[in-house]
């Protein structure tokens, strides 16, 4: 499932990272408002399409996953002995980290450097390798390290759908509040940790070269 999982978002964000910036998660959106990577109209934009995609995901689960496996439809819930409060804070700090990564790697350029296209966006140089690998990266250890626990979601739009059709009786519901508060208080503490913690790429190279040996490229 990990693996699964993990290899369907890189592809995905290595396919649209150029178009939309490849977040497919209300979360990172709300982090790049909140960081004013993009603009509040956007965001919008983009998460209404992250909802209405969940939203058709859970018509299309309830339509086509028959007889007993329907009950939850994938929705994440809570290990028989995880404490909420214990899945609060691995839900928070996997999604903090995913939010990390996107902040550093996944960037939009300068705003003159928008494209025309209303929903396109030219990202920066990674220099730091490929940043859709490390996204995949941080859902595959996620989704290693939680899924007996939580259910790895890391994502309120990933909850919705399935919480939306699955059975009344589903555990998922229980603590749904949960699924949505994590995510969203690492959005608003990503941004102000990322300023902390990574300097902009020029000031990097300025204390690197302070470093380098004379005449030694």
């Amino acid at each position: 499932v990990a693996v699964a999982v993990s290899s369907i978002i890189t592809m995905l964000v290595f396919l649209f990272s150029r178009v939309s910036g490849g977040h497919f998660n209300c979360a990172v959106t709300l982090s790049f408002m909140l960081r004013k990577r993009i603009s509040s109209k956007r965001g919008v934009v983009y998460m209404i399409a992250q909802f209405l995609g969940s939203f058709l995901g859970g018509i299309l689960l309830k339509v086509f996953v028959p007889g007993a496996a329907e009950s939850c439809l994938g929705a994440p819930s809570l290990g028989a002995e995880t404490s909420v409060w214990s899945a609060l804070f691995l839900e928070f700090f996997f999604a903090l980290v995913l939010i990390l990564v996107y902040l550093t790697r996944m960037t939009p350029g300068p705003a003159g450097r928008q494209l025309a296209h209303p929903f396109k966006v030219e990202l920066d140089d990674d220099p730091g390798g490929n940043g859709g690998a490390m996204v995949g990266a941080v859902y595959l250890a996620a989704h290693i390290s939680l899924l007996p626990f939580t259910g790895a979601s890391l994502n309120p739009t990933r909850s919705f759908g399935p919480q939306m059709f699955s059975n009344l009786d589903c555990d998922s519901f229980t603590h749904v509040w949960m699924y949505w508060a994590a995510p969203c208080i690492a959005a608003v503490v990503g941004p102000i940790l990322h300023d902390l913690w990574f300097p902009p790429v020029g000031a990097v190279d300025d204390v690197s070269h302070a470093f380098r040996t004379p005449g030694v490229s």
